[in-house]
């Protein structure tokens, strides 16, 4: 499988597996790691673990700049307010 249709595909995943999670009154990142999980090598295994070593450097540091723009997204302060009260 060609690398930048792994990507497409693991893309396309994480959008799915985000709207269904948040279907169900989940974050949306719960989705993002069960469909990871299902179609990653070790599960269905529709995305290879040769596709997912091609692309692991670039992948990981997207995925991690997405994990922490939702988190700052849902981030407000009344929340950080309510935290630092609680603690």
């Amino acid at each position: 499988m060609d690398p930048v249709l792994g990507i497409r595909l693991i893309m396309l995943a994480g959008f799915l597996g985000g709207r269904i999670a948040a279907r169900y009154g989940l974050p949306s990142l719960t989705g993002y790691i069960i469909f990871g999980l299902l179609l990653g090598p070790y599960g269905a295994g529709v995305i290879s673990l040769e596709i997912i070593e091609s692309i692991k450097d670039p992948l990981s540091v997207a995925a991690v700049s997405v994990i922490a723009f939702m988190l700052g997204g849902d981030l407000t302060i009344a929340a950080i307010k309510t935290w630092g009260r609680s603690c």
